[in-house]
């Protein structure tokens, strides 16, 4: 009888221990990381197939582990970023960045709109769970999977060009700053004007011996098509949030396939203001529901800098968001591509780069990088190493996105011109040289060349030659980004003024680059410079003297009349 009180006694005493330690842990979270950390782990380690059989589930992450080296959880675990983990919903964490992008789709369950409408109009509400990424249905997210990747018509056309041309590739940017324009020239901000405008736009662009559009759908953390997680851009409507009434994208994709020429979306993938004023944003706006939270993580997703907003590059949540949005298009749209401009981080000096902006996500990540708690790959011994490592897990993510919705469709980035900058450790943080030597990461770069040849800091030719150099084996494409802007500009001064008054350096510009073979196509950045003499809409342009406008037609006539197939 003792013996059996004793057992009893020891079962009771081993009860109560394992219920205080479960109060422990629970009371202090540890159950909660713990989950978080598989869930995020997930992330990193599931395969598309593994997505689409058991959605993210833990008995798939334990059979992927399974079937891969001993090694893999340290190296996998290594990518998993415990900043910017948290909050993330446990069906956007359990699914793989890319894949979740992809299954976004026009059938998206009603309940994840709701939950992106409602994360921007909290405006500093706690309930934050709402606030963060959603992920589409299971149903939704195998019908899109399996869906047949769907190639629009202007591949065809874009194929053929190329083989017609040495420099196929031949485009014209189209910026916020157009639509701004034509919303000013406008009396009514119809559909039919905006159909005018936008045919005027691709015949001329045509006239020009253009073969496609670079249209900018997505400039302040806003969006020029209904999106689920982006307001209306004010650039189309007047004011962010507000509906124009149709849906520009979708008549640019229309009108540009009906003529022939491709069109790609361009984002800003950062940018959010380039004021203080946030009293412009919508409250609709994801970003602003972020700024007033009550939490602190969930407000450090979003950064202030020399006057400026941006998303915090630092974030998966942030990366997860952008992806999302970009694969919103293509799946909604038949756009040809994706294309992003070169505004990742903003500009620092000696006095500021370490020591502001996202310093702090910094420090945390050398806390988690030092032995024995080493979660992050090994590398990145300074912040500027791993401020590139943060863009460059955001171009991988959106090529993986972009090219598992659809292969055809190409993805490329247009950085600054000068290779110097880009290596620097004060700006863009563009790891240019890993992206042109690893697969996985763009389809072109699109270098903005905009200096003349006398230019004391960075000539033309030289910087040509560097980018021809660089690239000369890559499997990347190299197009070349071109200043028509700057064309007929009295604002410059000194010798390159000079050069910009004559006309004929777009020609030389245009000889220089058909001598590399390495260069497969141009750009002209921007559009409102090939229409100077434009009745219907106030362009800077047609603010030009008539000198102005007069090399500005020349220019024209040698863009209209290169043999693109000379070299």
């Amino acid at each position: 009888m003792r013996l059996i009180l004793h057992n009893i006694l020891k079962i009771l005493i081993l009860t109560v221990l394992i219920l205080c330690s479960y109060s422990y842990i629970e009371s202090h979270g540890l159950v909660q990381h713990l989950q978080k950390w598989v869930e995020d782990t997930a992330t990193e380690y599931l395969t598309p197939e593994d997505q689409k059989n058991k959605t993210g589930s833990l008995e798939a992450l334990v059979r992927a582990l399974e079937s891969r080296s001993p090694g893999v959880l340290r190296v996998q675990a290594a990518e998993t970023d415990p900043v910017a983990a948290e909050g993330t919903t446990q069906a956007a964490s359990l699914q793989n960045t890319a894949q979740a992008a992809v299954q976004v789709s026009t059938e998206a369950s009603n309940q994840d709109s709701q939950a992106v409408t409602e994360a921007a109009a909290t405006s500093g509400q706690d309930s934050q769970t709402a606030t963060e990424t959603p992920a589409t249905s299971s149903q939704d997210s195998q019908a899109v999977t399996e869906a047949p990747a769907a190639s629009g018509p202007a591949e065809s056309r874009k194929e053929a060009n190329d083989s017609a041309a040495r420099l196929g590739y031949r485009a014209v940017w189209l910026s916020y700053i157009e639509f701004m324009e034509y919303l000013e020239s406008v009396e009514e901000n119809t559909e039919e004007n905006f159909r005018a405008f936008y045919n005027r736009v691709a015949d001329k662009a045509l006239e020009a011996g253009m073969t496609t559009i670079i249209v900018q759908v997505r400039p302040f953390g806003d969006a020029l098509y209904p999106s689920k997680y982006f307001p209306w851009a004010s650039c189309i409507s007047g004011r962010q949030g507000r509906d124009p009434g149709y849906d520009p994208l979708k008549i640019m994709v229309e009108i540009s396939h009906k003529k022939g020429l491709a069109i790609e979306a361009w984002i800003n993938p950062y940018r959010i203001l380039s004021t203080t004023d946030t009293s412009i944003l919508s409250w609709k706006n994801l970003a602003l529901g972020w700024m007033k939270s009550k939490d602190k993580k969930i407000r450090d997703r979003v950064l202030t800098y020399d006057g400026a907003f941006y998303y915090n590059p630092a974030k998966p949540i942030v990366r997860k968001l952008i992806v999302l949005g970009i694969c919103e298009i293509i799946n909604n749209y038949q756009v040809d591509g994706i294309h992003m401009d070169d505004y990742f981080y903003p500009d620092f000096d000696p006095e500021t780069v370490t020591k502001t902006f996202d310093y702090k996500d910094y420090k945390t990540y050398c806390r988690y990088a030092s032995a024995p708690y080493r979660i992050y790959p090994s590398g990145m011994d300074s912040i500027f190493e791993w401020r590139r490592n943060n863009v460059s897990k955001l171009v991988s993510d959106i090529y993986k996105a972009v090219k598992a919705t659809n292969p055809n469709l190409s993805f490329g980035v247009s950085p600054s011109g000068n290779l110097e900058d880009l290596r620097s450790n004060y700006q863009y943080y563009v790891d240019i040289d890993h992206w042109v030597t690893e697969p996985g990461y763009v389809d072109y770069l699109m270098p903005q060349l905009y200096w003349s040849y006398f230019d004391p800091y960075a000539p033309y030719k030289d910087l040509l030659n560097q980018w021809v150099s660089l690239m000369k084996d890559s499997q990347v494409k190299l197009y070349i980004g071109l200043p028509l802007y700057r064309m007929a500009s009295t604002d410059i001064p000194g010798l390159e003024g000079f050069e910009f008054q004559q006309a004929v350096l777009m020609k030389y510009m245009f000889d220089d680059i058909r001598k590399n073979e390495t260069v497969k196509g141009i750009a002209l950045f921007s559009y409102e410079y090939l229409d100077m003499d434009s009745r219907w809409y106030d362009f800077e342009s047609t603010g030009y003297t008539e000198e102005q406008k007069k090399i500005l037609r020349e220019v024209f006539q040698i863009i209209k009349n290169m043999d693109w197939n000379a070299g």
